[in-house]
């Protein structure tokens, strides 16, 4: 389902993130809560904490790979064009 939510062009990829997020983080705070990781705010808030560290992490990572190939192709279009 979550990958559903970034296929959508017609949102920015703000939205999508954002979305996307959401659809991520919620699930793990309630495995969180219901597995014991912690059952205090404070544990929980850790947890959330890191989890969104986490997927900054991997979303930057992709963000740069990604528009590095897009440059990459751009750059073997304008080759081929001139």
């Amino acid at each position: 389902f979550s990958t559903t939510i970034m296929d959508n062009k017609e949102r920015s990829l703000f939205v999508n993130t954002t979305m996307h997020f959401i659809v991520v983080v919620i699930p793990l705070l309630i495995a969180a809560y219901v597995l014991h990781w912690s059952r205090e705010i404070s544990g929980l808030v850790s947890v959330g904490i890191a989890i969104s560290l986490a997927y900054l992490l991997i979303w930057t990572v992709n963000y740069f790979i990604i528009r590095s190939e897009i440059i990459r192709i751009n750059h073997s279009l304008e080759k081929r064009n001139k």
